[in-house]
């Protein structure tokens, strides 16, 4: 089981839990298994279909764009690079291995505090529990290592 917490999606917003949002840690590797960055804040996101790197963290990483996809959100339509990478999620007794090839986002640059989304496309590997009550967000992997 991993386990995550609640905290604000924007840097503005440090004092406003009315708008908190459950989060996990993760570490990022490239497809050899390299260690990009550990403690990496990923949003857990399940209206989200796909996972998002942030473009800043992927290029201080060394990820190289594999190719690009046209992404829609609520603001519109853009072309984003598509990266390889590896999410690893420390979960007991075996870690999660997420191999992904995510679209880059803007979103340090635009005041959010994650540097990874986490989507369906992820989630769908885990049972998940959120409560905001009990103040638990919980991830336990659903399948075997790959």
């Amino acid at each position: 089981m991993a386990n995550g917490f609640f905290g604000p999606m924007r840097a503005d917003k440090q004092n406003a839990p009315e708008v908190w949002n459950p989060f996990i840690r993760l570490t990022l590797t490239d497809t050899g298994g390299i260690i990009l960055a550990n403690d990496v804040l990923a949003l857990i996101d399940t209206g989200s279909d796909v996972c998002y790197i942030d473009n800043e963290l992927a290029k201080k990483s060394g990820l190289l764009p594999k190719g690009s996809t046209t992404t829609s959100t609520g603001t519109g339509s853009k072309e984003n690079p598509v990266y390889g990478c590896v999410f690893l999620i420390k979960d007991r007794p075996t870690n999660a291995i997420l191999r992904m090839a995510t679209p880059g986002m803007d979103l340090a640059s635009n005041g959010l505090n994650h540097r990874i989304l986490l989507g369906m496309e992820a989630l769908r590997n885990f049972d998940l529990r959120i409560s905001q009550s009990q103040q638990l967000v919980e991830l336990n992997w659903a399948k075997s290592p790959t």
